[in-house]
Protein backbone atom coordinates (compact mmCIF):
# COMPACT_ATOMS: atom_id res chain seq x y z
CA UNK A 1 0.00 0.00 0.00
CA UNK A 2 1.49 3.36 -1.03
CA UNK A 3 0.97 6.24 1.35
CA UNK A 4 2.26 9.79 1.34
CA UNK A 5 5.24 10.51 3.57
CA UNK A 6 3.75 13.72 4.95
CA UNK A 7 0.63 12.28 6.57
CA UNK A 8 -0.55 9.51 8.85
CA UNK A 9 -1.21 6.68 8.43
CA UNK A 10 2.18 5.88 6.98
CA UNK A 11 3.61 2.48 6.09
CA UNK A 12 7.00 2.54 7.85
CA UNK A 13 7.83 -1.11 7.10
CA UNK A 14 6.05 -3.65 4.89
CA UNK A 15 2.54 -4.07 6.36
CA UNK A 16 3.44 -2.04 9.47
CA UNK A 17 1.56 1.24 9.66
CA UNK A 18 2.22 4.28 11.84
CA UNK A 19 -1.12 5.79 12.88
CA UNK A 20 -2.57 8.25 15.37
CA UNK A 21 -2.19 12.02 15.56
CA UNK A 22 -0.35 14.85 17.30
CA UNK A 23 -1.63 17.07 20.08
CA UNK A 24 -0.37 20.62 20.44
CA UNK A 25 0.87 22.11 23.69
CA UNK A 26 3.84 23.69 25.44
CA UNK A 27 6.93 22.10 26.97
CA UNK A 28 9.89 23.90 28.51
CA UNK A 29 8.29 27.20 27.47
CA UNK A 30 8.16 26.27 23.79
CA UNK A 31 5.29 25.19 21.53
CA UNK A 32 5.43 21.48 20.74
CA UNK A 33 3.57 18.73 18.96
CA UNK A 34 3.38 15.43 20.84
CA UNK A 35 2.48 12.20 19.10
CA UNK A 36 -0.19 9.91 20.45
CA UNK A 37 0.74 7.08 18.11
CA UNK A 38 -0.70 3.64 17.51
CA UNK A 39 0.62 1.04 15.09
CA UNK A 40 -1.07 -1.59 12.93
CA UNK A 41 0.48 -4.81 11.65
CA UNK A 42 -1.38 -6.59 8.87
CA UNK A 43 -0.19 -10.17 8.56
CA UNK A 44 -1.54 -12.44 5.85
CA UNK A 45 -3.94 -14.12 8.32
CA UNK A 46 -4.48 -11.70 11.18
CA UNK A 47 -4.10 -8.02 12.00
CA UNK A 48 -2.91 -6.49 15.25
CA UNK A 49 -3.12 -2.95 16.63
CA UNK A 50 -0.56 -1.68 19.14
CA UNK A 51 -2.37 0.61 21.63
CA UNK A 52 -5.67 2.41 21.07
CA UNK A 53 -5.01 6.14 21.40
CA UNK A 54 -6.88 8.65 23.56
CA UNK A 55 -10.70 8.56 23.75
CA UNK A 56 -11.15 12.18 22.72
CA UNK A 57 -13.47 12.98 19.84
CA UNK A 58 -10.55 13.84 17.57
CA UNK A 59 -8.56 10.82 18.69
CA UNK A 60 -11.32 8.35 17.90
CA UNK A 61 -12.27 10.01 14.61
CA UNK A 62 -8.66 9.80 13.43
CA UNK A 63 -8.19 6.22 14.62
CA UNK A 64 -11.40 4.99 13.02
CA UNK A 65 -10.61 6.76 9.74
CA UNK A 66 -7.14 5.28 9.60
CA UNK A 67 -8.30 1.76 10.45
CA UNK A 68 -10.99 1.94 7.77
CA UNK A 69 -8.43 3.19 5.24
CA UNK A 70 -5.89 0.44 5.89
CA UNK A 71 -8.09 -2.55 6.72
CA UNK A 72 -10.61 -1.74 3.97
CA UNK A 73 -13.31 -3.98 5.41
CA UNK A 74 -10.96 -6.54 6.92
CA UNK A 75 -11.48 -7.39 10.60
CA UNK A 76 -9.15 -6.30 13.37
CA UNK A 77 -8.11 -9.50 15.15
CA UNK A 78 -5.91 -8.32 18.04
CA UNK A 79 -5.22 -5.23 20.10
CA UNK A 80 -2.02 -5.18 22.15
CA UNK A 81 -2.38 -2.63 24.96
CA UNK A 82 1.12 -1.77 26.19
CA UNK A 83 -0.37 -0.58 29.50
CA UNK A 84 -3.72 0.62 30.77
CA UNK A 85 -3.06 4.35 30.94
CA UNK A 86 -5.66 6.45 29.11
CA UNK A 87 -3.56 7.49 26.05
CA UNK A 88 -2.80 3.82 25.38
CA UNK A 89 -6.04 2.03 26.31
CA UNK A 90 -8.73 4.69 26.17
CA UNK A 91 -10.45 3.55 22.96
CA UNK A 92 -10.49 -0.14 23.86
CA UNK A 93 -14.25 -0.34 24.46
CA UNK A 94 -14.96 1.47 21.18
CA UNK A 95 -12.71 -0.95 19.30
CA UNK A 96 -14.49 -3.97 20.81
CA UNK A 97 -17.79 -2.49 19.70
CA UNK A 98 -16.48 -1.88 16.18
CA UNK A 99 -14.75 -5.28 15.93
CA UNK A 100 -16.74 -7.72 18.11
CA UNK A 101 -14.47 -10.66 17.25
CA UNK A 102 -11.34 -8.85 18.39
CA UNK A 103 -9.14 -10.19 21.20
CA UNK A 104 -7.04 -8.23 23.68
CA UNK A 105 -3.39 -8.72 24.60
CA UNK A 106 -2.08 -7.01 27.73
CA UNK A 107 -0.69 -7.62 31.20
CA UNK A 108 -3.51 -9.09 33.29
CA UNK A 109 -2.66 -7.16 36.47
CA UNK A 110 -5.45 -4.69 37.28
CA UNK A 111 -7.23 -5.34 33.97
CA UNK A 112 -10.35 -6.42 35.89
CA UNK A 113 -10.46 -3.01 37.56
CA UNK A 114 -10.40 -1.10 34.26
CA UNK A 115 -12.45 -3.36 31.96
CA UNK A 116 -14.24 -6.09 33.96
CA UNK A 117 -16.72 -6.54 31.11
CA UNK A 118 -13.90 -7.42 28.68
CA UNK A 119 -12.13 -10.10 30.75
CA UNK A 120 -13.36 -12.89 28.48
CA UNK A 121 -11.45 -11.31 25.55
CA UNK A 122 -8.12 -11.10 27.39
CA UNK A 123 -4.99 -13.08 26.58
CA UNK A 124 -2.33 -12.15 29.18
CA UNK A 125 1.08 -11.29 27.72
CA UNK A 126 4.38 -12.67 29.02
CA UNK A 127 7.93 -12.76 27.70
CA UNK A 128 7.69 -16.19 26.07
CA UNK A 129 4.47 -15.38 24.20
CA UNK A 130 4.62 -14.99 20.40
CA UNK A 131 1.55 -14.19 18.29
CA UNK A 132 1.60 -15.48 14.71
CA UNK A 133 -0.08 -13.13 12.24
CA UNK A 134 0.68 -15.03 9.02
CA UNK A 135 3.11 -14.35 6.21
CA UNK A 136 6.07 -14.58 8.55
CA UNK A 137 4.85 -11.80 10.85
CA UNK A 138 5.45 -12.74 14.48
CA UNK A 139 4.96 -10.42 17.43
CA UNK A 140 7.16 -11.30 20.38
CA UNK A 141 6.43 -9.76 23.79
CA UNK A 142 9.16 -8.23 25.95
CA UNK A 143 9.48 -7.03 29.50
CA UNK A 144 9.76 -3.24 29.27
CA UNK A 145 13.01 -1.83 30.70
CA UNK A 146 11.34 1.61 30.68
CA UNK A 147 7.94 1.46 32.35
CA UNK A 148 5.19 4.00 32.82
CA UNK A 149 3.12 1.55 34.88
CA UNK A 150 4.45 -1.61 36.49
CA UNK A 151 2.40 -3.57 33.94
CA UNK A 152 4.00 -1.90 30.89
CA UNK A 153 5.13 -4.28 28.14
CA UNK A 154 7.00 -3.87 24.86
CA UNK A 155 6.92 -5.98 21.71
CA UNK A 156 9.11 -6.84 18.73
CA UNK A 157 7.93 -7.83 15.27
CA UNK A 158 10.48 -10.33 14.01
CA UNK A 159 10.02 -10.06 10.23
CA UNK A 160 10.26 -6.27 9.91
CA UNK A 161 12.39 -5.84 13.05
CA UNK A 162 10.19 -3.08 14.48
CA UNK A 163 10.28 -2.65 18.27
CA UNK A 164 7.22 -1.12 19.94
CA UNK A 165 8.33 0.69 23.11
CA UNK A 166 5.24 2.48 24.50
CA UNK A 167 6.52 5.41 26.66
CA UNK A 168 10.15 4.52 26.14
CA UNK A 169 12.07 6.90 23.82
CA UNK A 170 9.44 9.61 24.29
CA UNK A 171 10.13 13.07 22.89
CA UNK A 172 8.14 15.92 21.39
CA UNK A 173 8.96 17.83 18.22
CA UNK A 174 8.64 21.49 17.30
CA UNK A 175 5.18 23.01 17.52
CA UNK A 176 3.65 26.11 15.97
CA UNK A 177 3.50 29.67 17.23
CA UNK A 178 0.80 31.88 15.74
CA UNK A 179 2.81 35.09 15.80
CA UNK A 180 6.26 34.04 14.68
CA UNK A 181 8.13 35.21 11.63
CA UNK A 182 9.90 31.86 11.41
CA UNK A 183 7.44 29.01 12.03
CA UNK A 184 9.17 26.10 13.74
CA UNK A 185 6.83 23.36 12.56
CA UNK A 186 7.06 22.25 8.95
CA UNK A 187 4.11 20.98 6.96
CA UNK A 188 3.90 17.20 7.25
CA UNK A 189 6.44 17.05 10.06
CA UNK A 190 4.19 14.89 12.28
CA UNK A 191 4.62 11.98 9.84
CA UNK A 192 8.41 12.19 9.47
CA UNK A 193 10.78 9.62 10.91
CA UNK A 194 13.62 10.82 13.11
CA UNK A 195 16.21 10.89 10.32
CA UNK A 196 13.86 12.95 8.14
CA UNK A 197 13.40 15.77 10.66
CA UNK A 198 15.43 18.87 9.81
CA UNK A 199 16.76 18.99 13.39
CA UNK A 200 17.72 16.62 16.21
CA UNK A 201 15.32 15.94 19.12
CA UNK A 202 15.63 18.61 21.80
CA UNK A 203 16.90 17.32 25.13
CA UNK A 204 14.61 19.64 27.09
CA UNK A 205 11.50 18.29 25.31
CA UNK A 206 12.38 14.70 26.16
CA UNK A 207 13.45 15.65 29.70
CA UNK A 208 10.17 17.41 30.48
CA UNK A 209 8.18 14.44 29.22
CA UNK A 210 10.19 12.09 31.41
CA UNK A 211 9.59 14.25 34.48
CA UNK A 212 5.85 14.29 33.80
CA UNK A 213 5.24 10.69 32.73
CA UNK A 214 8.14 8.75 34.25
CA UNK A 215 8.43 10.22 37.73
CA UNK A 216 10.76 7.44 38.87
CA UNK A 217 13.54 8.76 36.60
CA UNK A 218 14.25 11.27 39.38
CA UNK A 219 15.37 8.44 41.64
CA UNK A 220 17.18 6.04 39.33
CA UNK A 221 20.46 6.67 37.55
CA UNK A 222 20.06 7.06 33.82
CA UNK A 223 22.94 4.74 32.98
CA UNK A 224 21.09 1.90 34.70
CA UNK A 225 18.05 2.63 32.56
CA UNK A 226 19.78 3.11 29.23
CA UNK A 227 22.20 0.23 29.72
CA UNK A 228 19.28 -2.15 30.16
CA UNK A 229 17.71 -0.68 27.02
CA UNK A 230 20.98 -1.02 25.10
CA UNK A 231 21.27 -4.67 26.16
CA UNK A 232 17.83 -5.35 24.70
CA UNK A 233 18.62 -3.37 21.53
CA UNK A 234 21.86 -5.29 21.03
CA UNK A 235 20.00 -8.56 21.47
CA UNK A 236 17.10 -7.86 19.10
CA UNK A 237 18.81 -5.47 16.66
CA UNK A 238 15.66 -3.55 15.62
CA UNK A 239 15.61 -1.58 12.38
CA UNK A 240 12.95 0.80 13.72
CA UNK A 241 11.90 1.97 17.19
CA UNK A 242 8.20 2.81 17.39
CA UNK A 243 7.34 4.93 20.46
CA UNK A 244 3.86 6.09 21.41
CA UNK A 245 5.08 9.65 21.97
CA UNK A 246 7.66 10.64 19.40
CA UNK A 247 8.58 10.17 15.76
CA UNK A 248 9.43 6.65 14.62
CA UNK A 249 13.18 6.32 15.14
CA UNK A 250 15.27 5.02 12.24
CA UNK A 251 18.62 6.48 13.35
CA UNK A 252 18.92 5.27 16.94
CA UNK A 253 22.67 5.89 17.15
CA UNK A 254 22.02 9.60 16.63
CA UNK A 255 18.96 9.85 18.88
CA UNK A 256 20.16 7.69 21.78
CA UNK A 257 22.67 10.24 23.21
CA UNK A 258 19.89 12.84 23.41
CA UNK A 259 17.54 10.45 25.17
CA UNK A 260 20.27 9.23 27.51
CA UNK A 261 20.92 12.82 28.62
CA UNK A 262 17.17 13.41 29.02
CA UNK A 263 17.01 10.51 31.47
CA UNK A 264 20.11 11.75 33.28
CA UNK A 265 18.86 15.27 34.01
CA UNK A 266 15.89 14.56 36.33
CA UNK A 267 18.06 12.37 38.58
CA UNK A 268 20.90 14.86 38.63
CA UNK A 269 18.55 17.70 39.52
CA UNK A 270 16.56 16.02 42.28
CA UNK A 271 18.80 13.49 44.05
CA UNK A 272 22.10 14.10 45.80
CA UNK A 273 25.11 11.79 45.67
CA UNK A 274 23.96 10.17 48.90
CA UNK A 275 20.66 9.22 47.26
CA UNK A 276 18.46 11.60 49.27
CA UNK A 277 16.42 14.42 47.87
CA UNK A 278 18.29 17.67 47.30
Amino acid sequence: MHMKRGRLPREVAPSVFWMGHCVEGDLAGAPVHLHVSVFLITGSCQSLLVDTGVPTKQGWIELERQLDEILAGRALDWVFVTHLELPHAGNLARLVQKYPGMRILTDKRDFHLYYPELLSLLTPVHESLVVELGGGYQLEFLDAPIKDLVSSAWAFERKTRVMFVADGFSYAHNGTRDQDDDPTHLDGECALMSSELPYSPKIEFAETLNQAALFWTRFRKSDEIMNSVRKLIDQKKPDLIAPAHGCVIDNLDSVEPVLREAYRRPYRGNVTASGTGS
